[in-house]
């Protein structure tokens, strides 16, 4: 789904296909959901915002982290977002096209 969402060939790396599409891993998402189901049943009340805030930026950590992994972090679309990767998934107006994504995953004919 990473890989239509945004327009990318179908050897771009999984993690590469999540950044560039803006869309996180869906194990990272259902153990998110998982602990803000736990937490709200516990609570027995409606879902305080915080609690949701506070899941979304746990689960954006895991996310990152994940992709700070050497073998991760060196490929060449992670390595350019990584460093601006909150900035990367706030620009939800940003389309990414097919060119762009060519470059950043090095399969244009742009040459170095």
């Amino acid at each position: 789904m990473a890989i239509r969402i945004a327009r990318e060939y179908h050897t771009v790396s999984f993690d590469a296909a999540t950044v560039l599409a803006r869309f996180s891993p869906l194990d990272i998402l259902a153990e998110m959901d998982a602990r803000i189901y736990t937490r709200l049943r516990q609570a027995e009340e409606a879902a305080p915002p915080e609690v949701l805030l506070q899941e979304r930026r746990r689960a954006f950590e895991k996310w990152r982290e994940r992709l700070e992994q050497p073998w991760i972090s060196h490929q060449r679309a992670v390595g350019a977002i990584l460093p601006n990767l909150e900035v990367w998934l706030s620009q939800r107006k940003c389309v990414t096209t097919f060119r762009l994504t060519q470059i950043l995953t090095g399969h244009g004919c742009f040459g170095e």
